[in-house]
């Protein structure tokens, strides 16, 4: 798996966010996030054992989001050799100041814009 941080719905379209998990975890050790509406007691632990990293349930505050994104990259492996900021098809977040872009447009995201459509990407931090 190549990108620095894995961010996981626990229910996707084709398949269970736990499920592919279970199999990024058994070849890799990139972070991974989950960020779902499944908030029972059950899924959050079965993603944390499957492998997650951190389990964030919607709605959530945006800043406190950003804030467990850094967490996690600054105890992954290779966060001393990365940048400051998130990149994803075309898409950018610069971490410390919050800020989006898309193909370098300013994008000025809500927390529910953020989620919205299925939510499933992996970010290559200071790579475009």
């Amino acid at each position: 798996m190549r990108g620095d941080l894995v961010i996981l719905d626990a229910t996707l379209p084709d398949g269970s966010g736990f499920d592919l998990c279970r199999k990024i975890r058994k070849t890799s050790k990139v972070p991974i996030m989950f960020l779902t509406a499944a908030d029972e007691e059950t899924d959050i632990i079965m993603g944390l054992d499957m492998g997650g990293d951190d389990y964030i349930t919607k709605p959530f505050k945006l800043t406190v989001f950003l804030s467990r994104l850094n967490a996690l990259l600054r105890r992954s492996e290779n966060f001393s050799q990365a940048g400051e900021e998130l990149n994803s098809n075309g898409i950018k977040v610069r971490l410390l100041t919050r800020k989006f872009t898309q193909n370098g447009m300013p994008l000025g995201l809500t927390a529910g814009e953020l989620i919205s459509g299925p939510l499933r990407w992996t970010a290559s931090r200071g790579r475009a």
